[in-house]
């Protein structure tokens, strides 16, 4: 036998403080730095020990720890499946204070799920999910991990992962046999296939096929694609025929994908049966009730919706819970929705969750709701499908959700002159940064955030005072917004020498409790019409009210038009169509009086539709909106001797307005 000496300077070890270790344990594993593979390890890790004094860390760094993970014991993965989500945190539990991206050694056939981890400045945690290719060899791997900061946050600890041989196995509810009745579109509840727990590394496509002769069962849809970003789907079979009594179809699923060799599918087959005693087949509807549980889910991002089934067969129920602006309301739009399930965003201007349930008949069941926005009316439509085949009428409900205790906060900041776009950035990022606040609480007055210069709200009415707007944190107790008003008078000072490059700061006031509330705009009655242009004036706001104010022109008549399908901040209507021409501008009914558009350029003797909102003063994807009003009588006039005073009658409505808003 040999006898080796292992000699290892400068290591740090970042879950000690103090200078020097005594009487602790420690753990070795040497690692293949080509394969990433764990060439030896300590049998345990020895303990009692003075190691001395090299193995303190830098306690000007930020810690980071992986959220309940031993680094002792290594993590369990089989091929072509990704992990549970893995949780990075600061060891005191704070907010990130600033943004930073990692990279990992991980050889090719890993995966990383968001591809890009990162920190995002203000949030407590960032998670990723780690898949292994169906091609990589049985072994214990270590992952290693860079970050872009090394300064302000210590390197992630390397995880060890354990890859095994064994296939994973897919189940589905029910695997039970299917029972129908012999009549001719019943239809089964949903063969639900759930891998939202440990999704496939890669597209897995499941297909269904009947067996047998006859054509008696129907399978649909004939596959599903599952993957990280849509791990869940279903079949649902129906009677295509009067079937016989008795009758037996066999189910046969198959898998295709990239790791598909992954997994086995149990059991790898169902029967339909066609019995004259199953339940259903009546011919009845659903009779839904859906409501707003009196169960408080303690939280003001949850909210817990009570299903009950009334009807005397078993229904599937779809629903849509969205901001109650974007919910649909149509049966066939709630049904496709849940049916293609698209992941939950929550960047998405409407907050769509869309899904599917099941309930026999004379049953009830409770689901909670989680990433509400606090203080948001929301609105939920629901739809359920009989064994039938036949649908209930529409359900449609709002709730409010409750607030989180923080306030919309207006701030606004004077300037000498305004802040050009790259000024703004530098403003909202060193703000994010003094706040430790996600880029996502802390907007201009047209709608930007740091390091996204989009913007939703391009005017020129104030050309003198940047407003910004604070909203108040996901956490129910979070102070941001109640300290601002002392934070910025404190900080006046160092703000200046901080935007030192900036115009000359001449005020900063706040205005706490911005209303969440669409505002009550008085709408005009008449607009006036040229060869080339449509003028509307005499929009007002309510009293002491700010906000925006929107107009949209359409070339055409959409008098009939349902005003849901008109998204007026998105500039379109019909979905996917956009309007001709928008406009913008911000209100303040204690300062502007009322408000004119004017459109010109328009070419002449055609017809327009004028389409007019207002929402709060909220210029995030989440402002409060009125409903939609539309103005029809647009009609550019043909060529006219009175051309030219028209026009300059236009461009004197466009320098007064100008001059009404600087």
């Amino acid at each position: 036998s040999s006898i080796y000496v292992l000699v290892c300077n400068g290591l740090a070890n970042p879950n000690v403080d103090n200078a020097c270790s005594w009487n602790t344990s420690i753990g070795i594993r040497i690692v293949d730095s080509s394969s990433d593979i764990v060439l030896l390890q300590t049998a345990r890790a020895t303990s009692n020990v003075d190691y001395g004094c090299p193995f303190a860390r830098n306690t000007s760094q930020i810690h980071l720890d992986w959220k309940g993970i031993n680094p002792e014991n290594p993590l369990i993965l089989r091929r072509g499946v990704f992990s549970a989500a893995l949780s990075l945190i600061t060891a005191n539990n704070s907010r990130f204070a600033a943004p930073v991206s990692f990279s990992t050694t991980a050889p090719t056939n890993w995966t990383l799920n968001p591809s890009t981890f990162s920190l995002s400045l203000g949030l407590f945690e960032s998670s990723v999910r780690i898949g292994v290719g169906s091609s990589l060899s049985p072994n214990l791997y270590a992952i290693r991990f860079t970050n872009s900061d090394s300064r302000l946050y210590t390197v992630p600890m390397s995880l060890f992962v354990l890859v095994r041989p064994d296939v994973t196995s897919i189940t589905y509810v029910p695997s039970s046999d299917v029972i129908l009745p012999p009549v001719a579109n019943s239809r089964s509840v949903p063969i639900i296939f759930d891998m939202s727990a440990y999704p496939p590394a890669g597209d897995l496509t499941i297909s269904a096929k009947a067996g047998g002769s006859g054509n008696v069962i129907g399978v649909s849809p004939s596959s599903i694609t599952l993957n990280a970003a849509k791990p869940i789907g279903w079949f649902i079979f129906t009677t295509l025929a009067t079937a016989a009594d008795g009758n037996m179809t066999q189910i046969t699923y198959s898998l295709n994908g990239t790791n598909a060799a992954s997994y086995v599918l149990t059991p790898p087959s169902q029967v339909v049966r066609v019995d004259k005693s199953a339940s259903g087949g009546t011919g009845a509807r659903p009779e839904l009730n859906v409501t707003v549980s009196s169960k408080d889910p303690g939280s003001s991002i949850a909210k817990t919706i009570s299903f009950m089934n009334r009807g005397v067969e078993a229904a599937t129920i779809y629903y849509q819970l969205a901001l109650s602006a974007f919910v649909s309301t149509s049966t066939d739009n709630v049904i496709t929705l849940a049916n293609q399930m698209p992941p939950f965003d929550g960047n998405s201007i409407d907050q769509t969750q869309t899904g599917m349930l099941t309930l026999g008949p004379v049953l009830s069941m409770e689901k909670t709701f989680m990433n509400l926005l606090p203080g948001k009316q929301y609105g939920m439509a629901v739809v359920g499908i009989s064994s039938s085949g036949l649908p209930s009428e529409l359900i449609t409900f709002t709730f409010q959700q409750k607030e989180n205790g923080g306030a919309l906060t207006r701030v606004v900041l004077g300037f000498m002159s305004y802040p050009s776009v790259e000024q703004r950035q530098t403003i909202l990022c060193t703000l994010g940064q003094t706040f430790v606040a996600p880029a996502s609480k802390i907007l201009s007055i047209h709608g930007e955030m740091c390091n996204n210069r989009s913007s939703f709200y391009n005017y020129s009415n104030y050309t003198k005072g940047l407003t910004l707007f604070f909203y108040p944190l996901d956490s129910d107790n979070d102070t941001m917004t109640r300290n601002l008003d002392s934070l910025f008078t404190a900080s006046r000072v160092s703000l200046n020498n901080t935007f030192a490059a900036l115009p000359l700061w001449t005020d900063i006031w706040v205005e706490k409790a911005v209303s969440v509330l669409a505002p009550k705009p008085t709408w005009p009655v008449n607009m006036t019409t040229g060869d080339s242009w449509v003028c509307v004036a005499g929009v007002a706001l309510g009293a002491s009210e700010i906000g925006y104010v929107f107009a949209a022109l359409a070339e055409g008549d959409y008098s009939t038009m349902n005003s849901l399908q008109v998204n007026l901040r998105l500039g379109q209507f019909n979905a996917t169509t956009r309007f001709n021409l928008t406009q913008v501008k911000y209100f303040n009914t204690n300062k502007d009086g009322t408000l004119s558009f004017n459109f010109t350029g328009l070419p002449k003797n055609t017809t327009y539709t004028m389409f007019l909102a207002a929402s709060n003063a909220d210029p995030s994807a989440f402002g409060v909106f009125t409903q939609v009003q539309k103005f029809v009588n647009a009609t550019t006039k043909p060529d006219s001797a009175l051309s030219g005073v028209r026009l300059i009658f236009t461009l004197a409505i466009v320098a007064l307005t100008a001059i009404a808003f600087a």
